[in-house]
């Protein structure tokens, strides 16, 4: 079990997920608790390059960040196969491993085991390598090879002492080595260590209130000296360690629910920070985010209300103090087969090296991030269906940001990073989806506002428009087959000197995937995911290319 945020604004982008596929009359919650956390054993691959979700850990970072109805991964690095420590209770395996590769170099092996795993307990732990080597060219001519090689351990651990109680626990260490080419003629190099853990207690008290309660750590750090340096300049590598408690509280039933988080997030940060068109070095900087989170809500036959406050006290900062945002969800179900929604949020929380890893394994550079608030991030739209499977979704969504991390190079420097930004902008989209016995299609697109203020946080690359479509086939019980097709067009950067930006435009992003799975017996299958099957090169980060056509082909085997 680990700390999830479950938003508002993140229930309806999941849109056909939460709704559609639902029976409409479900009531759509702004909730934040302490959820168990049960994979299923699919040997599907996943191209996220963790084995903890990133938003497994207590981090309000603005809505924004999870307000996309689709994520476009760039692609940073190859499919990976899953990340596991246990079979779900009822899963009749309680161990797995599993081995992928694809030419030139796409390497993936994992392996897994359910230490105790029955009605109350279970414990389990798991370790997986992933490694990918490509050759990039940079804008200016130059070749060279990115790589990364990451190895990562992780157990966890989860006890229900009644119907009323349930503890858990988790524990993960990553170790990374990557190389990069010659970006802007700068060779880089560095390795990464990055240890979590969480500890977490839920509850009820009777039939009417619930609590959360959790602890967690976290540290990253770079192990190389500098990851980047100029002839007269030196810049130490920058390491982080995050840590805080948290607790909220559910009271009510029927009409009205009244809800209240309490949080305390600590930030110890050393590096470089990016300040007036320099580096500055951080040294040992400490903050703190203290956080009081009331809300109220109510439903009346079809009409449900939330309205509430995430306020903020912080210390050691570069924003202000205090803050406070709003929380405002309405969610209107008439029938059966239509819901229209608005919610309006934000907040305070700690910009991480280790979120911007997740986003690329090449883009930590040399800067430490500071705080990021969201004063308010709103989406509205209705779903129609689903009628006979299909859906369709309509929203418009509006978001301002104060030090947003996107991407851009500093060019006294000559390096790419992600730098702090105020932004703003507005969005607008639509999802579509069927689904079938046999088959499923889905597409969805966003245009995005897109310039150097205007833009979101969750597009770092400023993409202004987002397009994807997916058909799954399962013409059997023991075979799927898919294809995916991703498109982030008018991207840009913005090279930054002397209080100026300049806009740099970069390729458009076109991936075609497949992925597909043959269950041979009840314990073993054969598995493939092949990505960038249109072999688009464009640049990932400033300077560097996104891989050619890559994947993973492997097995899996249960015991």
């Amino acid at each position: 079990m680990i700390t999830k945020y479950i938003f508002g604004i993140a229930a309806v982008a999941s849109g056909f997920a939460t709704v559609c596929a639902q029976d409409m009359s479900t009531e759509i919650t702004v909730d934040r608790t302490i959820v168990p956390r049960k994979q299923e054993a699919s040997p599907l691959p996943s191209v996220v390059p963790s084995l903890l979700p990133s938003e497994g850990f207590r981090s309000k970072l603005g809505l924004t960040e999870y307000s996309a109805p689709v994520s476009f991964m760039p692609l940073a690095s190859p499919s990976m196969a899953p990340s596991y420590t246990g079979i779900a209770g009822a899963y009749p395996y309680k161990g797995y491993a599993w081995l992928g590769y694809f030419p030139a170099y796409n390497l993936g092996v994992g392996a897994g085991y359910s230490i105790i795993s029955n009605s109350s307990t279970h414990l389990g732990v798991a370790a997986q390598f992933n490694g990918f080597s490509y050759h990039s060219t940079s804008v200016a001519g130059d070749k060279g090879t990115a790589k990364n090689n990451t190895i990562g351990m992780q157990a966890d651990f989860s006890h229900t002492f009644s119907k009323a109680a349930a503890l858990s626990a988790s524990v993960a260490y990553t170790h990374g080595s990557m190389g990069l080419p010659e970006l802007m003629s700068i060779p880089e190099s560095q390795k990464l260590n990055d240890f979590k853990a969480t500890l977490g207690l839920d509850g009820r008290f009777g039939s009417s209130a619930r609590y959360a309660i959790e602890a967690y750590a976290s540290n990253f750090s770079l192990t190389d000296g500098c990851v980047w340096s100029k002839p007269e300049t030196s810049v130490a590598a920058p390491s982080e360690g995050l840590y805080g408690v948290g607790a909220s509280l559910e009271a009510g039933k029927g009409v009205a629910v009244f809800k209240l988080g309490l949080g305390a997030d600590f930030h110890h940060r050393s590096g470089s920070e990016w300040r007036d068109d320099s580096f500055d070095a951080v040294a040992h900087e400490n903050s703190a985010i203290f956080s009081i989170d009331p809300s109220v809500g109510a439903r009346v036959d079809a009409l449900t209300v939330r309205l509430g406050a995430d306020i903020d006290i912080s210390t050691g900062t570069d924003d202000k103090k205090f803050n406070v945002a709003p929380s405002l969800l309405v969610s209107w179900v008439p029938s059966a087969s239509f819901s229209a929604y608005a919610t309006v949020d934000g907040g305070k929380a700690f910009s991480t090296l280790s979120r911007i890893r997740d986003y690329s394994p090449f883009a930590l550079s040399v800067v430490s991030y500071d705080a990021v608030f969201t004063p308010v991030a709103g989406r509205a739209g209705f779903v129609v269906g689903p009628f006979h499977g299909a859906s369709v979704e309509l929203y418009g969504r509006y978001a301002c940001t104060r030090n947003a991390p996107m991407m851009a190079l500093a060019a006294a420097y000559n390096t790419p990073a992600f730098l702090p930004v105020g932004i703003s902008g507005w969005g607008a989209g639509a999802r579509l989806a069927w689904n079938h016995s046999i088959v499923s299609l889905e597409a969805s697109a966003q245009i995005l506002a897109n310039g150097y203020s205007s833009a979101f946080i969750d597009v770092p690359d400023r993409a202004g428009l987002l397009v994807g479509a997916s058909l799954e086939l399962r013409p059997f019980d023991k075979f799927t087959a898919g294809l995916g097709w991703e498109l982030r067009a008018r991207r840009r950067y913005y090279s930054l000197a002397q209080g100026q930006a300049t806009e740099v435009g970069m390729g458009n992003i076109s991936d075609l995937k497949f992925d597909a799975r043959y269950e041979i017996s009840g314990n073993f299958d054969v598995w493939a995911r092949v990505e960038n099957l249109l072999c688009r090169r464009a640049e990932l980060l400033p300077g560097l290319q996104t891989q050619g056509v890559h994947g993973l082909v492997g097995v899996m085997l249960r015991f």
